[in-house]
């Protein structure tokens, strides 16, 4: 699962002094959207094959 999908551009992120992220009512757990986790092929190569006939 994603964390904090409704604050993509962590908008309402408060970050400590030492760059870490601070635990607010807003951010009760201390998360940021990492979008490590989104980017990138979630399938590997496709191929289809297909044959057409007509009968007279």
């Amino acid at each position: 699962m994603i964390s904090r999908t409704e604050d993509p551009f962590d908008k309402n992120v408060q970050y400590g002094t030492n760059g870490k992220v601070l635990v607010t009512p807003d951010n009760p757990y201390g998360l940021t959207f990492d979008t490590t986790y989104v980017y990138g092929a979630n399938q590997g190569i496709r191929a289809f094959f297909g044959l057409r006939y007509t009968l007279k």
